[in-house]
């Protein structure tokens, strides 16, 4: 092949699946798909958007000859570059540790989710250190490194083989948890906005924050008081919860089951 030749492209509107023979030396996703008609890209596990006034985000970030990638548009065009010698890198993530609850397999079924902020008990994540995971109930259905602002989460769709049982079906909105990479724990998240699972759906959450810890009041008055929790501590024994008011306790009744305080 030579070394100097051009490579014109053809693409029409919405979404194509298109791979690339040849590249040129810069395989930057900026260069390459340097096209305001160009709305996203979405590789194996990873992609970007191209957001106006800001330009390409998220964790695809270089073109290589082996992938397959979904080229999401708005308008028909064609876009060309010329090739100078060609050459692959390999992203700089790889062999970056997380926890093994964060780990997931690939589907041929993927969506993905921007996250623009994100903290831990208004603390903002230590980038490349800390993780966000996306679950489908328990189930682990895709993680990122937090690399700062538009870091971007794969989510996994139920895709009908064994490998992805259990991953998100159309229309479900996934929960989120940060691993805090410090401390070595997983902690429960709240996205800003609660944004249905599709295939191939490219989506931005301004925020995600992360809690350690929660703290709440319930008023009882005298007599008897009927009450439920939203939130419990590791410790749900009747001794720990009603510990902090067991003076003022005679007794809990649940559903065929009840607990009497008889003091010290």
């Amino acid at each position: 092949m030579p070394n100097d030749c051009d490579v014109s492209i053809e693409l029409e509107s919405s979404s194509v699946l298109f791979s690339f023979w040849a590249l040129p030396e810069n395989t930057n996703i900026d260069n390459i798909m340097d096209n305001d008609c160009i709305n996203g890209v979405i590789g194996e596990g990873i992609s970007a958007a191209n957001i106006p006034g800001t330009g390409w985000v998220g964790s695809l970030q270089e073109i290589t000859y082996e992938s397959g990638y979904w080229i999401k548009t708005n308008a028909p065009f064609s876009f060309s570059f010329d090739l100078l010698g060609s050459t692959a890198r390999i992203s700089d993530l790889d062999g970056k540790k997380k926890k093994v609850e964060y780990g997931f397999n690939q589907s041929m079924k993927q969506a993905f989710y921007f996250v623009v902020s994100a903290d831990l008990d208004d603390q903002s994540l230590e980038e490349r250190v800390d993780w966000i995971g996306a679950f489908n109930g328990d189930v682990c259905i895709g993680s990122w490194p937090w690399v700062g602002a538009y870091t971007t989460v794969p989510a996994m769709g139920d895709d009908g083989n064994s490998w992805s049982e259990g991953y998100i079906q159309t229309g479900t909105v996934p929960t989120f948890r940060i691993y805090d990479g410090s401390a070595g724990q997983s902690f429960d998240a709240e996205a800003s906005e609660d944004i249905p699972w599709a295939n191939n759906g490219m989506y931005t959450l301004d925020n995600l924050s992360g809690f350690s810890a929660i703290s709440y009041a319930i008023d009882l008055h005298f007599g008897a008081n009927l009450s439920s929790f939203y939130a419990l501590p590791d410790d749900v024994s009747v001794e720990n919860i009603m510990s902090t008011v067991e003076d003022g306790i005679i007794g809990v009744i649940g559903e065929g089951v009840a607990a009497n305080y008889l003091g010290d």
